[in-house]
């Protein structure tokens, strides 16, 4: 599992991206905040990138976070996916929530899995705070699919 508390590069950091390398954006799904969210983040997912060879990996990490969205914040949010060239793709979660979330130290049978999930699964992962709310990230794919350490900047 990546070693929490480590930056993974101004990119990541911020999601801001130079002009010239701004990646292009693949999906967008606003959703609201009840039980049904997770499995229509699913769905769409799977329509939207079924040409993926990551498709399993994104569709459980994507109801992770939206799971995690709709619990913790019981408001609107949005989801998105971005093509990063190269066979990578950054999926966030857009919420207006200003607490960050972290793995929680113990799993049951009512949860703790969501971040555990996304950080096992992911080559990279965190959360980049907002004006209004904070976008928990996670990327995945490419030829350098190695793992990096979550993104937990504020």
């Amino acid at each position: 599992m990546a070693d929490e508390g480590v930056a993974a590069g101004i990119s990541a950091a911020t999601g801001e991206w130079p002009p010239s390398e701004a990646p292009r954006l693949v999906f967008h799904l606003p959703f609201g905040p009840d039980v049904s969210a997770p499995a229509r983040a699913r769905a769409a997912i799977a329509a939207a990138l079924h040409h993926s060879p990551h498709l399993d990996v994104i569709t459980l990490m994507v109801s992770e976070l939206v799971t995690n969205a709709v619990v913790h914040t019981g408001a609107t949010a949005e989801l998105r996916v971005l093509d990063l060239g190269g066979g990578d793709l950054r999926v966030e979660v857009h919420d207006r929530d200003g607490r960050v979330p972290s793995p929680t130290p113990t799993t049951g049978p009512h949860g703790g899995f969501g971040l555990r999930i996304v950080s096992a699964h992911s080559r990279a992962w965190g959360t980049s705070m907002r004006d209004e709310g904070k976008v928990v990230w996670f990327e995945v794919g490419g030829v350098s699919d190695h793992r990096r350490a979550p993104d937990t900047s504020v």
